[in-house]
């Protein structure tokens, strides 16, 4: 019985180190990307438009009529972060937009449409 116990523990050890090994290479090939010769999958070229002054969007929120965005437009994600937030909607027929809101007073302090290199 005991070396039948020695044989299974040595072998659990080398299934142990191969599965860490296995995944720092997965890990490895994660973080520096191993795609030769192709660049990004999808290039985007950002074209900033900032309001000159911050829009206060308290009585259109309060009426139910929102960020004054066209109908159909959805956002895709959303993080809160202090006083602010920032959002990032998809608008049909134009792309995608960064819109960046001051919770403090209810203002979209910032504007960005994001459109694909041509």
């Amino acid at each position: 019985m005991i070396p039948f116990l020695k044989v299974a523990v040595v072998l659990m050890g080398i299934l142990i180190v191969a599965g860490i090994v296995g995944l720092g290479m997965m890990m490895y090939g994660k973080l520096t990307d191993v795609t030769e010769g192709e660049g990004p999958k999808t290039e985007v070229e950002a074209t900033t438009v900032v309001t000159p002054a911050p829009v206060d969007i308290s009585a259109s929120m309060a009426a139910g009529t929102g960020l004054g965005l066209p109908e159909g437009s959805r956002v895709k994600s959303l993080i809160a972060e202090g006083h602010r937030m920032v959002m990032v909607v998809q608008v049909p027929g134009e792309g995608e937009r960064v819109v960046v809101v001051d919770l403090r007073n209810s203002q979209i302090t910032g504007n960005i449409v994001l459109q694909r290199a041509r």
